[in-house]
Parts: structure tokens; sequence; C-alpha cells
């Protein structure tokens, strides 16, 4: 191993360019990972990256930085690398601006499906804000505590922030996407951050208004740019409807978040085009029942592929295929809504 200064930096950099929170929104490794089954990306796609050049490191250098790493693994030539055991890809948050390099396989976007954006429950996010009293020894901005929860908990922090001792700090968590369980950890055993143990509450309307008042403008536009979404109104009960344990077609799911992941996973794993197998075809035709359109969805359903969605154009979803040979997207985020809102 070369004598090597900037080893534990380079070996985050690769981290990070592999990790959840980076391949969730950048299209190039994501879609490096998927040319392959075997999921390696060559090593030479790090070495033109402006973060690596930085560090002066040369194609030894990365090696042995993966090699140092738990989360990532060269292949036998030592030519490429990939996540250890060929982890699951993040399910791709599309920006509206991204495009692919060419238009085939575009189908039309079904007008009864205009007003659905396949990464979003619903146009509104309703927000659970978490309120830190004591933020001595936090850095001001919050980024490393977004990232750190992100990471702890596999979830896409909206928003975070830290003030001034005065002002105090505010964590904003998306209630449809967040397990009660993590909520309730929080609360009561706080949050470990490089030693300090940050404690959260829920607040009072009082403090949930003053803090919309405050910064919701602010929050709202990175929402929107983060999420295509809008920042609802938090509600008065935060601890209530939080969803827990579900069971769906006999199948109990510890969380919300490991009921989606079933379903990011049927993504991540088949191919464009390709046709879902039986069991995933039950499975999404169980889900479409929860779609608000469910009766034109399920009419005359041959089976189910994936595809580059037809408006968000970086971002893979279902497809129904018909037996005229037709297909049309539908978004499953949409359909586990209605789901949950049916059973609360």
């Amino acid at each position: 191993m070369e004598n090597y200064a900037h080893l534990p930096e380079l070996k985050k950099q690769l981290e990070y360019y592999l990790s959840d929170a980076n391949l969730s929104r950048d299209q190039f490794f994501y879609s490096k990972i998927q040319e392959t089954d075997d999921g390696y990306v060559p090593l030479d796609c790090f070495e033109k990256c402006n973060n690596v050049k930085k560090l002066n490191a040369s194609a030894s250098n990365i090696i042995d930085a993966i090699k140092e790493s738990d989360e990532l693994e060269l292949n036998e030539s030592n030519t490429a690398v990939r996540r250890v055991g060929n982890k699951e890809l993040p399910e791709f948050q599309a920006q509206k601006k991204l495009k692919t390099s060419t238009g085939e396989g575009r189908v039309t976007h079904s007008k009864h499906d205009d007003d659905e954006a396949v990464d979003s429950d619903s146009d509104i996010m309703v927000p659970v804000i978490l309120f830190i009293r004591d933020i001595s020894g936090l850095e001001k901005n919050g980024r490393a505590l977004e990232e750190s929860l992100g990471e702890k908990y596999q979830l896409q922090i909206p928003f975070a922030r830290v003030g001034s001792q005065g002002d105090g700090g505010h964590v904003l968590l998306d209630k449809s996407a967040t397990d009660k369980s993590i909520i309730e950890e929080l609360t009561t055993k706080g949050f470990d951050l490089n030693g300090k143990v940050i404690k959260f509450d829920l607040g009072t309307d009082r403090d949930r208004d003053a803090f919309l008042k405050e910064h919701g403008s602010h929050v709202n536009r990175i929402i929107k740019r983060k999420f295509q979404k809008k920042l609802g109104k938090a509600k008065r009960d935060m601890k209530k409807g939080v969803v827990g344990a579900l069971e769906f077609e006999g199948v109990k799911y510890p969380s919300l978040e490991a009921f989606k992941s079933r379903f990011k996973g049927l993504i991540t794993k088949t191919k464009n085009d390709a046709e879902i197998p039986e069991d995933g075809k039950q499975l999404l035709l169980a889900l479409l029942k929860y779609h608000k359109n469910s009766e034109e969805k399920l009419s005359n359903v041959k089976g189910f592929t994936v595809g580059f969605h037809p408006t968000f154009d970086a971002t893979r979803c279902f497809f129904i295929l018909r037996e005229d040979g037709s297909k049309e997207d539908f978004s499953y985020h949409k359909c586990i809504h209605n789901l949950v809102n049916s059973r609360n």
C-alpha cells in the first residue's frame, strides 16, 4: 500500500458515491450499476470525478481505499467496485429537469395519471416536526445531523436545521414515509451524533405554528425542489396516524418502509420491458385495488413491467401490460397511501 495521506477522505468519498443517499439522485452511477447483473462499476469512472481528482488519487489509491471499506468490494481483477453483496439499489428520486439520453421506449402518459408523480404519495407532504431544545456542540447548519439520521434510518430527511441557542433546532420528517417506531425512538432515547445524544420532542401546537410561520416558506421551497411536493400542515397530534407494522396479502411487514421496499425491490430487480414474475404480478394486482381508479386500472390486465416514467424521465416505475398490447404507468406510492388511509 502506498503512503497516501488522503486515504480516509478517499474511502469516505467512494462510499458516498455508492451510498443510498447519493444513488437515489445520481443518475450516472445509478445507471452504471444497472448495466450489469453483478452491480460492478469500473474504477475509471471514479478517476474522472472532480472530488477524487482534488485528492490526487491514483488508480492504486482507489483500490487501497476500497480494500479499507466495509461497504464496498472489488472484483477479482481489481478493476471494478460494487456495494458489498451487490446490495439492492434504492429507488431513484428523479428531478423534473433530468433527461435521459434517448427517447426510446416512451409511451403516452395516461390522462388519468397526469396528477400523479411517481415519487409522491400525494402532492402534499404532511410534516412531523421534531424540536431540539439543547443544541450545544452541534454544527450550525444541520447538514451533519440530516445525513446521519438519513443513514441510520435509511430515510431521506426533508429538512434539518440548527439555529442559535435560544432558537434551538428542528428536524422535519415526512409523515407518510416515517415509521412510528422511528419517531418513538427519537423522542424517547434521542440520537447519538458524534458522541452527543440529541434529545427531541414533538412540541406543542404553538411550537409547530411558530416554526411554520418562521421557516415554512424556506422549507416549502426545499421540499418542492427535492420531492416535487408542497408542505402541508403539521397534524395537531403527531403521534396519531403514523404507520407501524402492517399486514398485506397474508404477509406481515414490520414497518411501512419495509412494505414499500417490497415494491422498490421489484422495480430494482426488473429490467426495463421485462415482464414481472407471477408472484409480483399477484402482489401488484392486490395493490391496484387501492388505486383511485382501480376499476379502470384492473381492466384487461395481462401483466406488469418496469420502464422509465413518461414525465419524470429518469425515474423507473411500474407499467400495466394490457391484453391489447398497450401499457400504462401507475404510481404504487399513491396506492400505498390510499391503503394506509383506508386502515386508519
